[in-house]
């Protein structure tokens, strides 16, 4: 992304929709195909950071909660195995590892 004024690449979004040109000024309307791409990579992001902690992971739990918060199965199945990893990796047991490594496989 670079500004169609002065060309530098130093572009802030505004909250009010616009991207802003940090060297210049100039700012100019966000695409709506665009704004949709962020909102939904918000919302998976949001539900990642909501759901990281999970103290009972279940795939399919954990599937179905995400489902609940309005995106679809491709998704789900994206933010729970990365739920998954993440729980892997604190993990420090050998044998939770293992329990978790298969419910990935299943994920």
């Amino acid at each position: 992304m670079s500004c169609p004024k002065c060309g530098s690449k130093a572009v802030k979004v505004t909250s009010s929709g616009k991207y802003l040109c940090t060297t210049c000024g100039y700012t100019w309307p966000i695409p709506e195909a665009q704004l949709g791409w962020a909102i939904e990579i918000f919302q998976m992001e949001r539900a990642y950071e909501e759901l990281k902690d999970a103290k009972n992971i279940d795939c399919a739990k954990l599937k179905e909660e995400i489902k609940r918060r309005g995106l679809d199965d491709e998704k789900a199945a994206k933010i729970a195995r990365r739920v998954l990893r993440r729980a892997i990796k604190l993990s420090g047991d050998h044998r939770a590892q293992e329990e978790l490594g298969s419910a990935l496989k299943e994920c």
